[in-house]
């Protein structure tokens, strides 16, 4: 990538004027306050934030300003951080050292910065900070976990307004100057503390690419004039979304990840699958235990043993663990629908607990299959008589005659069967093992 940004910006920057610099000292002053009163949950009595120390933050965090703008910010996770920041300002999201139970006052003091400096760009490192700035620097859930990925190098519009715009019901726009580009990233840090993927490396080198093309811009686009803050963030927002980045290059991304935890070797149950499970209790691999916790091996191996051959174990106890989650059953929407008469009773009627009987969830099932029509279409037909069966079937569905379709039988195996259901309706097969 070809460009000037950097020599351009050197001789058109200057060091900023005397109302950030107070708003600058205001930011410091704030944070000096919160830690002196949160030392337990700031940390500060064991790493105290002293005068030093402040000076350093502030050092870093002071922006060089083109025509009377701060041009781009570096947004970190937490302290301490290693950047050199002679050209564009850092700051981080925990200025401290400890962030349980400080993350009211971390996005406050972000958010003051934010107010003295007015950033046009931001770069957001790291999942949290993305998340803390996609929800507005408002509160840490502006995105799924799952979706960070998806986000990084798309640049976004965003403001930082302050609480009181957000609690004013009559004001919709967020205040004028209150707007920026946000550009989510990977933490720079993960080079000395974990190994990267290739097409990681170059996701970050592509982020970079597009923070430096959009920076380039909204410096050949600022005027002097204060009140063109936002229209400049809008105007540079709208010549981004034209950037789009490698699907596929996520998409490795995210299969190479998954893969990272390891693929299920060998058919369920066998010994090759045995060796491999072992394996992988010894390592010790938290996110495999998000689904059953490591202290009931048992349960976990049985897990481990019975994931299809070639299936990401990490995919598996996703799914498993968001069932979890929501403790309902997986087919909570239908089979409440086809309660048998005997779960209405006083017991189950008021939670629903009567889905984990086997015996009235395969009793639900059946009145759900019958109700659906999923049946065996001529298994043994061909031809034209196949065709007819279906046409049967399909004239039935629609004079409502549910009582003549057949109900799909115990099949040991389901491979290449054909099953038909309503148009608005969905197919659950359940396996009911024999020896049970």
């Amino acid at each position: 990538m070809e460009t000037n940004f950097f020599d351009e910006f050197q001789k058109r920057a200057v060091p900023p004027s005397a109302d950030i610099e107070l708003g600058l000292q205001d930011w410091i002053y704030f944070i000096r306050n919160y830690v002196t009163e949160n030392q337990q949950a700031a940390n500060t009595i064991r790493c105290p934030l002293n005068n030093q120390a402040l000076e350093a933050i502030l050092d870093q965090g002071r922006p060089r300003i083109v025509l009377g703008h701060t041009i781009l910010a570096l947004v970190g996770h937490d302290s301490p951080q290693e950047l050199d920041t002679n050209i564009f300002p850092f700051v981080n999201l925990y200025p401290w050292y400890g962030k349980e139970n400080t993350f009211d006052g971390a996005i406050s003091q972000l958010r003051r910065y934010f107010y003295a400096t007015r950033p046009l760009i931001a770069v957001t490192f790291s999942r949290t900070v993305t998340k803390t700035a996609l929800g507005n620097f408002y509160f840490k859930h502006g995105i799924l976990n799952t979706q960070f990925l998806d986000v990084v190098g798309i640049p976004t519009l965003q403001t930082f307004a302050t609480e009181e715009w957000l609690h004013d019901g009559e004001q919709q726009a967020p205040p004028q100057g209150t707007s920026n580009v946000i550009i989510p990233s990977f933490d720079p840090g993960r080079d000395k503390y974990d190994e990267q993927l290739p097409e990681m490396r170059r996701l970050m080198d592509i982020t970079w690419m597009i923070t430096i093309l959009v920076a380039e811009y909204a410096m050949n686009i600022a005027t002097p004039l204060p009140q063109d803050h936002d229209n400049i963030c809008r105007i540079q927002h709208q010549r981004s979304s034209q950037i789009t980045l490698p699907t596929t290059t996520r998409q490795r991304i995210a299969s190479e990840t998954m893969a990272q935890h390891g693929k299920a070797e060998g058919e369920p149950e066998s010994a090759e699958r045995r060796q491999q499970v072992c394996m992988l209790l010894k390592k010790n691999d938290r996110c495999l235990h998000m689904h059953i916790d490591r202290n009931n091996e048992t349960l976990w191996r049985e897990w481990a043993m019975s994931v299809p051959k070639n299936i990401c174990y990490l995919a598996s106890a996703m799914n498993l663990a968001a069932l979890n989650i929501s403790g309902r059953d997986p087919l909570y929407n239908i089979l409440r629908q086809f309660a048998p008469p005997s779960a209405t009773n006083c017991v189950y009627h008021t939670n629903n607990d009567w889905m984990h009987d086997a015996a009235l969830h395969t009793e639900a099932l059946t009145s759900w299959g019958k109700r659906t029509a999923i049946g065996r279409v001529g298994l043994s037909l061909e031809g034209e008589e196949r065709q007819r069966h279906v046409s049967q079937l399909q004239r039935r569905r629609c004079v409502g005659d549910d009582s003549k379709l057949d109900l799909f039988e115990y099949l040991s195996v389901l491979v290449g069967q054909d099953v038909s259901v309503r148009e608005n309706g969905a197919i659950a097969l359940q396996w009911l093992d024999p020896q049970y």
